[in-house]
């Protein structure tokens, strides 16, 4: 559908994809995540409305609707997706990344199905 309406409409909104909301109503963990390669950058879309949903994230977690460790993540992998660097999208009206994490194996493993994870 995203080809579609970037082809047949005029480019006078912004149109993203998202490649995953994970949540787990156990944890209260909603992780939304944009996938790249490893040497992947962010379209111009995504990094203004990445940030914008990352603050409708925040918002949740300050009135304890959603885990602390919720929110939306920049995630570069590569296949076989056994190991991979996380950044937390910042809440803000522009692109801010926090540090890089590295996760493989269980680490990864709970970062994927919203368990609480060690930073």
């Amino acid at each position: 559908m995203g080809q579609y309406i970037h082809d047949t409409f005029p480019h006078t909104f912004w149109f993203m994809d998202i490649d995953a909301i994970i949540y787990k109503k156990a944890t209260k963990i909603m992780r939304i995540v944009e996938r790249k390669k490893a040497e992947g950058e962010l379209r111009f879309s995504q990094k203004f409305l990445l940030p914008i949903l990352a603050v409708c994230i925040s918002f949740l977690i300050c009135f304890r609707y959603l885990n602390k460790q919720s929110g939306v993540f920049l995630v570069k992998t590569d296949k076989p997706f056994d190991i991979a660097i996380i950044n937390r999208i910042k809440p803000a009206l522009s692109l801010e990344l926090d540090k890089d994490i590295r996760l493989s194996d269980s680490g990864l493993k709970a970062f994927l199905t919203a368990e609480e994870i060690n930073e």
